[in-house]
């Protein structure tokens, strides 16, 4: 298990330049000494980074580009990797200047809402599909669109991007939460639960996978508490959310049951009982977030295995999204998608969220050139490379 991020998020404004540097300032030391102190407790620590509300939306339209630079050197000067500029409605900036902001700095993130409060937003969900092929155009790879998502009843304070924002709460204190890389853990508990799964089916993974996080999480959260009581910071929760990356597979842990590969039947319900799983743990801890399964195309290397084998496509990971998952992420996309048919994918996504008031984003790769069935080329550090899916 490792903290895959240490997120910091500062609930006010930092249009103002003095403001800004202040706070990047503060940031960024606050995170390197988080850093050093759970790595003293044995946790590998893998990024930190900074949440922010809309600040966009505070600035002028022609004053936005030259904050964005501004801002971006600040960043550079405190080694912030990894910095969410908010999440924003469909009628709140332009395509170009989402593009813009995106661009303005490898570390800048940020999102539209396509679904709250119980309701589907039609602007947002056609700004979203405008911005991803534009992303998706900008660079040969389309790599930006890492950096964006569309996101529905997405609660701020998530720690996870590119999800993650504030809202401007005046008065109160900067916050700061833990999300974690952990397939490695359940797949231990599905392995050893593996002839009671057979017998009495997937619902006994979930108390046993809840007894082990809270007995592994509490300790953590401890120290995570005494050191935002000591930094006068709030301490927002974990995100108990299972995030793979690479060879740390989810998908890895479903199979670990012996009864399915990823994507036959019966996957559904392994998928329902991990989840009812972490939302035991949760209801134990201080939770925040998704606390879902996260099913990342490209970023689970089995997964991107099973896309290949044609048990998987973006159906499923829909569905699968009903009962446990946080929606539709890093979904490798034929280049020459339309945006109709990207507006009626996010139309699922965001409906789904709204019937349920479930946190769920999406964060979709056009290839550029590519059809569906032929292979991704990233050469990205936090990207595997699978088949591109069709819809």
């Amino acid at each position: 298990m490792k903290i895959r991020t240490i997120t910091y998020g500062v609930p006010r404004s930092l249009a103002a330049p003095a403001q800004a540097k202040k706070a990047l300032e503060r940031a960024s030391r606050t995170l390197g000494e988080a850093s050093e102190l759970f790595a003293g407790a044995g946790w590998e620590v893998q990024t930190t980074r900074l949440s922010l509300p809309p600040i966009l939306n505070e600035l002028a339209p022609q004053n936005r580009t030259g904050w964005l630079n501004d801002f971006a050197q600040l960043c550079e000067a405190e080694s912030l990797e990894f910095v969410s500029l908010g999440a924003y409605l469909g009628g709140d900036l332009t395509v170009p200047e989402i593009v813009g902001a995106i661009q303005a700095h490898s570390a800048f993130n940020l999102t539209t809402v396509i679904a709250r409060e119980g309701q589907v937003l039609a602007e947002g969900v056609k700004k979203a599909a405008e911005v991803i092929l534009a992303l998706a155009g900008a660079t040969p790879d389309g790599r930006l669109n890492f950096s964006y998502a569309a996101i529905a009843h997405c609660p701020p304070g998530i720690p996870f991007f590119p999800a993650s924002y504030q809202t401007v709460q005046p008065g109160e204190p900067n916050m700061l939460a833990l999300g974690l890389q952990m397939p490695d853990l359940a797949l231990e508990v599905i392995r050893n639960l593996a002839p009671e799964i057979r017998l009495h089916g997937p619902s006994v993974i979930s108390e046993g996978l809840a007894a082990v996080l809270v007995n592994e999480l509490d300790p953590l959260q401890a120290l995570a508490e005494k050191f935002c009581r000591e930094q006068g910071l709030n301490y927002a929760g974990i995100d108990l959310s299972l995030a793979p990356m690479g060879e740390e597979s989810v998908v890895a842990a479903f199979e670990a049951a012996g009864t399915v590969r990823f994507g036959e039947t019966g996957t559904l319900a392994i998928a329902a009982a991990i989840t009812r799983g972490l939302q035991l743990a949760a209801g134990s801890l201080k939770a925040t977030g998704y606390n879902g399964l996260m099913l990342p195309v490209l970023e689970d290397r089995l997964l991107g295995n099973r896309v290949e084998q044609g048990l998987v496509d973006v159906s499923k990971i829909l569905a699968f999204s009903a009962v446990c998952g946080t929606g539709l992420d890093v979904i490798p996309l034929p280049g020459d998608i339309t945006a109709l048919q990207l507006e009626n994918l996010l139309y699922d996504v965001a409906a789904l969220s709204a019937r349920y008031r479930k946190p769920l984003s999406a964060r979709l790769f056009p290839a550029a050139g590519k059809r569906a069935g032929e292979k991704t080329a990233f050469e990205n550090p936090y990207l595997t490379n699978t088949a591109i899916m069709s819809l």
